[in-house]
């Protein structure tokens, strides 16, 4: 599989939180963060995602790399059944799980194949 991480977000906004569940999983697979994700809200009218268990990528600095900020939230993901919410913290923390339906995207190629087909049909003298 390509590393979704790497591709452009999708313009659609059905197929950019597809994308974003995918690559969250893709991530969590191959160790660059953990499927137990963090967000919490920051005074500035921003989200922060948080790794948890200290993994080597930090998923905020990827999400304004790929998305710029833009990303799907993670209430549509959630909606999409794609994160479940396991914990609210007093400090405004929320505490998600990524679902097996996000993990079920990595069976699907991340661009879809391209298929030429070439026919010549021949006349047949009489």
């Amino acid at each position: 599989m390509d590393d979704p991480l790497k591709q452009p977000p999708p313009s659609d906004p059905i197929e950019r939180i597809h994308a974003l569940a995918r690559d969250l999983a893709y991530g969590a697979v191959n160790g660059k963060w953990s499927s137990r994700i963090s967000i919490s809200y920051e005074p500035v009218d921003r989200f922060v995602w948080i790794n948890n268990i200290g993994n080597p990528m930090n998923i905020d600095e990827y999400l304004t790399d790929k998305w710029n900020e833009l990303n799907p939230s993670a209430d549509v993901l959630t909606s999409f059944g794609y994160m479940q919410q396991v914990e609210k913290r007093e400090s405004g923390t929320t505490v998600y799980l990524l679902t097996e339906k996000a993990f079920t995207l990595l069976e699907k190629p991340t661009t879809l194949p391209s298929i030429f087909v070439s026919y010549r049909r021949n006349v047949s003298s009489a």
